[in-house]
């Protein structure tokens, strides 16, 4: 199987090349809960914000990149003043109703939730400052339109919010249409685009609707964008090819997958992390195993080692150097 690992470690904005961010400084301690929800939708209750959920593992080493390179950024304390941030460590037993609830297909997971525990944005899987920057603006713009209703009916963002919570519900297959409506209604540099067509594609996996997420996964292949979007993409599509159990089909997705990650790894955006790099190139050589080249498989997999061996070469702090140790090990 592909790279990618159900709860585990598991996109496109213009602004996101743009940005500019600085850490925290030492002395900042952040505002969060530990594995509280329910204190958390009591505050967010009594003090009119909505809830940030960080759903993670001790043992996730994508958990421990968007903790140390994502949230140490100092632009998210803002977000502070209307969120309240909670991490929910999905191996504790008091944080299993979570779970239960809501879909953690991978580590680590993102949601937005009003505080009656509405799901207004679900993001899976890493993303960098700009991206979790824009999901929570829009997490928040879409709060605010639904509360003094004024989401237009034919709204992208209307699409992609009820599409988010129906895949938070594990409702896949009415996920994959409200996706798919947010697709078709979204120009071509809406800025959430990519991360609509990830879930799309998730959703009509998960619902068991193969041959469309190969027909749509392969349509907008080479146009999503992002830090780990892209990859994780074209992972997605190619097990969706295998579930065909199509030989033609598989091959045509194996040529395309590893088209569009070797130009992606060629020169890869400022946007995407060590470890957002290093899940692409072993992406791409699970897509050149499954083409018979061993050869290319191990060169890619030699290649990731090496951006995660210098990023650790070049980590000051143990906490940073141990986000690179898994894919080392």
């Amino acid at each position: 199987m592909a790279p990618e690992v159900p709860v585990s470690s598991g996109s496109d904005s213009a602004r996101v090349a743009a940005e500019s961010s600085a850490p925290l400084p030492p002395d900042k301690k952040r505002a969060v809960l530990i594995d509280d929800l329910p204190g958390a939708l009591a505050k967010a209750k009594s003090e009119g914000k909505l809830v940030f959920v960080d759903a993670w593992a001790t043992w996730c080493h994508t958990c421990l990149s968007m903790k140390n390179h994502v949230f140490s950024d100092a632009s998210f304390e803002p977000y502070r003043e209307r969120m309240v941030f909670v991490e929910l460590d999905t191996d504790r037993d008091e944080n299993a109703g979570f779970q239960d609830k809501y879909a953690v297909e991978v580590l680590p997971s993102f949601f937005v939730l009003d505080a009656s525990g509405g799901v207004l944005g679900m993001w899976p899987g890493s993303a960098s400052v700009g991206e979790m920057r824009g999901f929570l603006d829009s997490s928040l713009e879409a709060n605010e339109a639904l509360t003094s209703d004024s989401l237009p009916k034919d709204s992208p963002l209307k699409a992609l919010v009820e599409a988010r919570a129906l895949h938070a519900a594990s409702k896949h297959r009415e996920a994959a249409k409200q996706y798919g409506l947010a697709v078709e209604r979204a120009p071509k540099d809406w800025p959430r685009r990519s991360e609509a067509l990830k879930g799309w594609i998730r959703s009509l996996a998960r619902a068991g609707m193969a041959s469309e997420c190969v027909h749509a996964g392969l349509e907008h292949l080479d146009e999503v964008r992002g830090a780990s979007i892209p990859a994780d993409y074209a992972n997605q599509v190619l097990a969706c090819a295998q579930g065909l159990k199509s030989h033609p089909t598989l091959q045509e997705t194996v040529r395309r997958v590893e088209a569009r990650l070797t130009n992606l790894l060629a020169e890869p955006p400022d946007v995407m992390s060590p470890d957002d790099i290093a899940d692409a190139h072993n992406i791409l050589a699970y897509a050149r195993e499954l083409r018979g080249d061993k050869k290319g498989a191990k060169a890619s997999i030699e290649a990731g080692l090496k951006v995660l061996e210098a990023a650790a070469e070049k980590a000051d702090e143990p906490e940073i150097k141990a986000t690179y140790d898994y894919g080392r090990a």
